[in-house]
């Protein structure tokens, strides 16, 4: 079955793919998922408690032998680019709607300095039609809720967005409630359930 492509991709051409390049916001920075941040991921995924495991296909880790085994393959892929989210926030002055407090007189210092906010992956990368998911979200605990990730979301959406890319995806399980509601006010469009996916 022959397609005619409409108007608008026509002159559609393949983009590049993200790079790997530090992203700066007011309030988090994200960054690849190096061997060198490895130990201390895993150490601040100690006060993730099994219910946060529940929707990912792997962990909790019971070793760092365990997570560096899965993990330090993806900091050399292509095709799973992970990212570490680091807050650039620590004094708790500043309260986010319906989660925790945050604070802002620190915002704007290097986030190499800061905490661990938590990690997600750029994945399903398509150049040649222009769409990316975002997922294998796990965030720590005393971060769920608050400014920083909402920003990270936004920096990497800008980022795929200027190089031309038309979606950006988000998937996550339908009974994982609380992911999506993050979807929808991050402002994802439900497009329906994938079945036996």
């Amino acid at each position: 079955m022959h397609f005619k492509k409409t108007a608008l991709l026509e002159k559609w051409m393949p983009l590049q793919i993200p790079s790997d390049e530090k992203l700066e916001g007011r309030y988090v920075g994200i960054e690849k998922i190096l061997l060198k941040h490895l130990f201390q991921v895993f150490e601040k995924l100690k006060s993730c408690p099994a219910e946060d495991w529940r929707y990912l296909s792997y962990g909790p880790f019971k070793t760092y032998e365990n997570f560096e085994t899965l993990f330090a393959p993806f900091t050399r892929s292509h095709e799973l680019r992970f990212k570490r989210m680091v807050s650039k926030l620590s004094t708790p002055e500043m309260n986010f709607p319906g989660g925790n407090s945050v604070g802002r007189n620190s915002a704007g210092r290097n986030s190499a300095d800061g905490n661990l906010v938590g990690y997600c992956s750029l994945l399903n990368i398509k150049p040649k039609t222009g769409s990316i998911e975002v997922g294998h979200i796990q965030l720590m605990p005393t971060f769920q809720k608050r400014l920083e990730f909402s920003e990270a979301v936004w920096l990497l959406a800008k980022q795929i967005f200027a190089l031309g890319y038309r979606r950006f995806e988000w998937k996550c399980d339908a009974s994982n409630l609380r992911s999506r509601q993050a979807a929808q006010r991050f402002g994802f469009s439900y497009e329906g359930v994938f079945r036996q996916h």
